[in-house]
């Protein structure tokens, strides 16, 4: 693209890479343009559903616990170790 681009408004290559590739403007056809999009047959859908399993069937996710806890944890570990934290 950025060569075509370059090639279409005569602007200087910005990167070897983009000087030495293809511009995409040599494969298009610019005099037959076609205004109607080509129709593709889309094939049907093939799968089966999920089942769905009562409400009753799942169990609840579990709590988790607290950010001021996990905090709490995370200080009594570094008292544990020596580390003089604050609280």
């Amino acid at each position: 693209m950025l060569r075509m681009i370059e090639w279409r408004w005569g602007l200087e290559p910005l990167t070897v890479r983009d000087a030495t590739a293809n511009n995409l403007a040599q494969e298009l056809d610019f005099k037959h343009v076609h205004p109607r999009a080509p129709e593709y047959a889309v094939p049907d859908v093939a799968a089966a559903p999920c089942p769905v399993r009562p409400a009753a069937a799942t169990a609840p996710a579990p709590r988790r616990s607290s950010a001021r806890a996990h905090w709490t944890e995370l200080r009594e570990l570094a008292q544990r170790h020596g580390w003089r934290v604050r609280g």
